[in-house]
Order: structure tokens, then sequence, then C-alpha cells
């Protein structure tokens, strides 16, 4: 007498090879997304973004008032983030994180002048200025 075994399932020795050819998958994927890398890169954009339009804001602040803005730096909390300082800025930008951007507005040769710098998440210095000056990336 004949007795035909009916075999289903899965051995352990399959079992462990799709484990270890997926998490063999998974880390190829995650180091070649680099997932801290990328939202350094996003958070850089959203930077680089804000502070054009602190810039913009402070030219068209300069536009309706012949100066700029110069008691803004007490203003510049993280308690203002979101918040209306100046009307030609409806929300003030805050970095990622709720910190806040580095301001200087001064005077000179009788005229006035503007930066905002901070830091990107690569360590590079990153600013916008008033047209009037040359930016340097000291803060």
């Amino acid at each position: 007498m004949n007795i035909i075994k009916n075999k289903t399932g899965f051995t352990l020795i399959e079992i462990m090879i799709v484990f270890t050819i997926v998490a063999v998958l998974i880390v190829i994927t995650v180091m070649t997304l680099n997932p801290i890398a990328l939202q350094g890169r996003g958070n850089d954009a959203r930077i680089k973004s804000d502070l054009n339009k602190i810039k913009i804001a402070f030219e068209e602040y300069n536009n309706d008032n012949n100066s700029y803005p110069m008691d803004i730096g007490a203003s510049n909390t993280k308690d203002n983030c979101g918040k209306t300082i100046i009307k030609q800025l409806n929300s003030w930008p805050c970095k990622p994180g709720g910190g806040i951007y580095t301001i200087n507005i001064g005077t000179s040769n009788n005229s006035q002048w503007f930066k905002v710098i901070t830091v990107l998440s690569t360590g590079e210095t990153y600013g916008v200025s008033s047209s009037n000056i040359k930016f340097t990336d000291s803060l």
C-alpha cells in the first residue's frame, strides 16, 4: 500500500531565506533614500523660502515707510512664529522646529540695510540681504 503525503506549508529554511532577502532589500532602500538627508534638504528648502519671504516683506516695508523695520529684532522670537509682526508678512516664519533666524538691521553711509542669516542642515551659512549691501555669511 502506497501512502501519499500532502506537503503543505513552508520549511524553516525557506522562511529564513525570504526574511533575509526582505531584510537586505530594506537595508538597500534605507541606504539609498537616506531619510535623514531627505528631511534636511526639505527643511533647507523651507528655510530658503522663508528667508526670501522676509526679504520681500522688508523691501515692501521699506517702500511703504522709507526705512526697514528697525525694531523687528525684539519681535523675532519663538512666541511670534506664525503671527503677523509687520503687515507685509502675514505669518512670521520660523525655522523648522521653532527656531528663529538671525536678523541684522543697521545704517551705514546714510543708508539703511538688513540681512537675515541662518545655518542650513549641511552646516552652510545661508542668508539674504538688502540690495544696497554685499551679503556676507557672518552671523
